[in-house]
């Protein structure tokens, strides 16, 4: 098992609790989300990540060990990452980050999950850790520097051709704690960049994505050639926090009386989108909106 490969591995977890988690919102139907706590069946099923006989699955090994020869091109790496990604991005329907979600949620591991949006998570974390991977295993301190050089040009070539997945993983990969001793060996001014694609890309708050994402999306929505590929996560990370903390029955109380209104979250149904509905009992309007809103 090579470094890369264990350390992909170990970023799966962390990968899944990232998309995992509940965001605030800034719309009227956020009134209705509760600070109920993150599921543990996520951290649970992340853990086991891709793995079989004890040995992790590289889905893109051989697509990111060709592209590490070419890193000191950087523009022609972001093309192919883009090529890949492009394909991977527009293959999945919108329900299939619902099901994702669902058999998340209802304790199927991730490597059965029969959503093809595991691929995506997965290529999150092979990505990230491949970017870590290549930092780390540069013999001087010189040549950590000069690759992550690099790598901050394919940040700016995804972002400049529309690639905000690529440029969100990559990012993820700057930001492992496994570089920690690296950015502090750095001056500040070495770090301005790196520091700025942050505030755009992976915001400290981890709430809602920047304004200059929400733009740079925007514009390349009014450009017809535009190959856009938006970061999967946040599609994923609003789909966990309308399934977790939106409740799926409505019970109305007795003749309308608005004041007996009760939410019921049903933990157990099959799939967190219906449940059991008894007399008075309706299904959750606002949840299934939601849901087809978020659903790219």
């Amino acid at each position: 098992m090579t470094l890369w490969e264990i350390m992909q591995n170990s970023a799966s977890s962390a990968v899944q609790r990232s998309l995992n988690q509940s965001m605030q919102r800034s719309s009227p139907e956020a009134t209705l989300l509760s600070s109920r706590s993150n599921s543990t069946v996520s951290a649970a099923s992340a853990t086991t990540g891709f793995v079989l006989n004890e040995e992790p699955i590289t889905l893109f090994r051989l697509e990111l060990e060709r592209l590490q020869y070419i890193l000191h091109f950087p523009e022609e790496v972001a093309f192919q990452l883009s090529a890949t990604e492009y394909r991977l991005f527009y293959s999945i329907q919108p329900m299939d980050y619902v099901r994702y979600v669902s058999c998340d949620l209802t304790s199927v591991p991730i490597s059965e999950n029969p959503s093809p949006v595991r691929n995506l998570v997965k290529r999150l974390s092979e990505v990230s850790s491949w970017i870590t991977h290549v930092i780390v295993s540069q013999p001087t301190h010189d040549d950590r520097k000069v690759a992550l050089t690099a790598v901050l040009r394919i940040i700016e070539t995804c972002w400049n051709i529309a690639n905000f997945n690529a440029a969100i993983e990559i990012m993820m990969g700057l930001k492992s704690e496994k570089l920690r001793p690296f950015w502090l060996s750095l001056r500040q001014e070495e770090k301005q960049q790196y520091e700025k694609l942050c505030e755009i890309l992976l915001p400290s708050t981890q709430a809602l994505p920047s304004q200059a994402y929400i733009d740079a999306i925007k514009r390349a929505l009014r450009m017809p050639q535009s190959r856009l590929i938006p970061f999967f996560g946040i599609f994923l990370r609003d789909l966990y926090a309308i399934v977790n903390d939106l409740p799926s029955i409505v019970v109305i109380g007795h003749e309308g009386d608005r004041e007996k209104l009760e939410f019921l979250n049903d933990a157990h149904g099959g799939d967190h989108f219906s449940s059991r509905i008894g007399v008075g009992g309706l299904l959750n309007a606002d949840k299934i909106n939601l849901v087809a809103i978020v659903s790219p």
